[in-house]
C-alpha cells in the first residue's frame, strides 16, 4: 500500500528518474534473473496502478490529511477491483 502511496505521489510531482529495489535473491537460492522479472512485472503494476490513482481526489485528500484508512481503501479498491 505504501509503496502505491509512493509512486502515485512521484507519478504527481512528474519523478522520471531510476526506482530501486533492493531485493537479495542471493540469499534464498533464488534464480536472480526470474527474480528481476518478476520485481519489473510487479513494479510495473505498481505504476499502472499509481498512474490510474494519481487523479483521483479522494485518495489526494486521505494522504494531505494522513488518513491511512482511507488511503488504504481506496488503493485496496484499485487493487482488487470493488466498489
Amino acid at each position: 500500500m505504501q509503496t502505491i502511496e509512493l509512486l502515485v505521489e512521484l507519478s504527481r510531482s512528474g519523478y522520471d528518474k531510476a526506482i530501486y529495489f533492493d531485493t537479495f535473491p542471493d540469499h534464498g537460492g533464488l534464480d536472480p534473473v526470474e527474480e528481476c522479472r518478476t520485481n519489473i512485472l510487479a513494479a510495473n503494476m505498481m505504476f499502472d496502478i499509481a498512474e490510474r490513482l494519481s487523479t483521483h481526489a479522494g485518495l489526494a485528500e486521505a494522504i494531505a490529511r494522513q488518513d491511512a484508512a482511507i488511503s488504504q481503501r481506496i488503493i485496496m479498491q484499485e487493487l482488487y477491483q470493488r466498489s
